[in-house]
């Protein structure tokens, strides 16, 4: 019989405790001490979790619980519990701990729906990363581009173009305002910054697509920001304001089908490039040899005239940070162009 200290759930909590601290949102730890204080109390938080029929570490219990808690706070539904969240202008205070129990206590219905829902994100923060990809493709090949992006969320980093990017060794795009990217960018500056990327299309699949025209959806995608990281919800929200106004295409699809289709043909005069950022680890393993297989297969088909790109920021154990991986067909020459934090704050380039 499982005890109470050996409860998935808890386990989950303080697990992901230091995680978010170690990413930059104490606030988000502290809540998570308070939510598992309050399961081995047995209050609100342990009838939730008991009563959620998922496996609560796989299934990120966490952060589906402390984003329908940013979820009632973005909405204005729970004013005692923002005023300490920065998302909103709040300021952690001393009773935080008291606030965030009796949220979940007064809202423990909306809660118990809240911690049903996929955790969804869509960090354009990762651009920081894939930009140096994409540019070094540009410069391996002068085909337009037309991108394709499995596990693409609301799809927003199919606009890496349109972001500016700034840090103490480079500056790309910097005309562009509506999403400022910085990053703490660490090697040389990538030997590929002045060349300019043509993109004649624009495609993404996703399980579960946001619409980015329906507000609720975006306002989903905006409660799973850590709540004490408002710079990361300025961008999503100029992101999103980009994607609104320019055309591409999102499918409810499975990466598998989806790449059946989208490779099926050569795109003659331009490369097709394949590209992804942590979502492989969400794949099982017999999608991922087929998602493998799929690129290879069309890559080994490539001509100078109708190429194929594959780049992906992806965690590769024993690693403990994501690598950005770098093939170019024809010829299938792999680079490793660098390591990169989760949501792009600091990237390593190991390319000049």
């Amino acid at each position: 019989m499982t005890t109470q200290s050996e409860h998935p759930a808890l386990i989950a909590f303080r697990q992901q405790s230091p995680v978010c601290r170690e990413g930059g949102s104490p606030l988000s730890a502290l809540i998570l001490d308070v939510l598992a204080a309050d399961f081995v109390a047995g209050g609100p938080v342990h009838r939730i979790a008991k009563g959620w029929g998922g496996r609560a570490i796989e299934d990120a219990l966490t952060l589906r619980l402390i984003g329908g808690l940013h979820r009632l706070v973005l909405d204005g539904s729970a004013p005692n519990l923002a005023k300490h969240y920065p998302s909103v202008g709040g300021s952690p205070t001393e009773s935080l701990a008291t606030d965030v129990i009796q949220t979940v206590s007064d809202f423990e219905a909306v809660l118990r729906i809240a911690v049903t829902q996929q955790v969804q994100t869509n960090e354009v923060g990762r651009s920081n990363a894939l930009l140096g990809g994409f540019l070094a493709i540009a410069e391996l090949t002068p085909k337009p581009m037309l991108l394709l992006e499995i596990g693409s969320s609301a799809g927003l980093n199919l606009f890496w173009d349109l972001f500016s990017y700034s840090n103490e060794t480079f500056e790309w795009n910097a005309i562009q305002r509506d999403v400022v990217l910085k990053t703490d960018w660490s090697g040389s500056a990538p030997a590929c910054l002045s060349v300019e990327p043509v993109i004649v299309g624009r495609a993404g699949c996703d399980l579960m697509p946001i619409d980015i025209h329906d507000d609720d959806a975006c306002r989903s995608l905006e409660s799973f920001i850590w709540p004490d990281q408002p710079e990361r919800l300025a961008r999503l929200r100029g992101a999103i304001r980009i994607a609104r106004e320019n055309e591409y295409r999102l499918e409810k699809a499975d990466a598998g089908p989806w790449l059946t289709k989208e490779l099926a043909e050569p795109a003659d005069g331009q490369c097709k490039v394949i590209f992804h950022s942590i979502m492989w680890d969400y794949l099982p393993k017999t999608m991922q040899d087929d998602v493998t297989a799929q690129i290879t297969q069309a890559g080994e088909l490539a001509t100078e005239s109708a190429l194929v790109a594959w780049l992906r920021l992806e965690l590769e154990r024993p690693s403990v940070y994501p690598m950005l991986k770098l093939t170019l067909w024809p010829g299938g020459q792999e680079l490793t162009l660098g390591t990169a934090h989760f949501h792009g704050a600091w990237v390593k380039w190991s390319k000049g």
